[in-house]
């Protein structure tokens, strides 16, 4: 009941996605010291141990994914408010069933920067409260919300006709680099 002891209901409107989030990439180190190098190594085969498969996650249950970031301790270091970090985000269509070619999408690329917002349950976890896309060539549509203000970034990012994702990192492990990213995410 509330103070004038009127009774309150919350509803929720029919058809909405109440997917909860799900840690879609554990934390880890960078995965090399530059961007992804798309001139070798990065075919769908060569990938798909590294590949988040949406659809096993979510079972299509949408095409648009909004995700988040932390950092957590790494071998002896612990992030700390201003650590910095790259992360490029990666996906893939279907595997096609003739052997057709699968080509890497490159989706976003952000700059992203450790708050302070601790991560519930993660030892000494941070969240990234900054990202700053810098890649806007990606034909779907990728949106940055709640950025700068020491709460959780967050993508929201159109994944229409692919069902793959992976996000490479790289700066960081070093220095006033995160010391780990992870990713979180849910369908919206």
């Amino acid at each position: 009941m509330s103070a004038s002891g009127q009774i309150v209901k919350v509803t929720t409107g029919v058809g909405t996605p109440q997917i909860g989030w799900r840690t879609l990439q554990a934390a880890a180190a960078e995965h090399g010291a530059a961007a992804a190098d798309f001139s070798s190594g990065w075919g769908f085969s060569d990938q798909t141990a590294n590949l988040l498969d949406l659809f096993e996650h979510f079972s299509n249950s949408g095409a648009q994914y909004q995700l988040g970031f932390y950092s957590a301790p790494f071998g002896a270091e612990n992030p700390e408010d201003a650590d910095t970090a790259s992360i490029e985000l990666v996906g893939y269509a279907n595997a096609s069933p003739d052997g057709t070619v699968n080509p890497p999408i490159y989706i976003a690329s952000f700059a992203a920067i450790v708050g302070t917002m601790p991560v519930e349950d993660v030892t000494n976890g941070l969240w990234f409260d900054t990202l700053s896309e810098s890649f806007l060539d990606y034909e779907g549509d990728v949106e940055v919300f709640d950025s700068g203000a020491n709460r959780v970034a967050r993508a929201l990012v159109d994944m229409t006709g692919l069902r793959y994702l992976r996000a490479y990192l790289y700066g960081v492990a070093g220095g006033d680099e995160a010391p780990s990213v992870a990713m979180v995410g849910r369908t919206y």
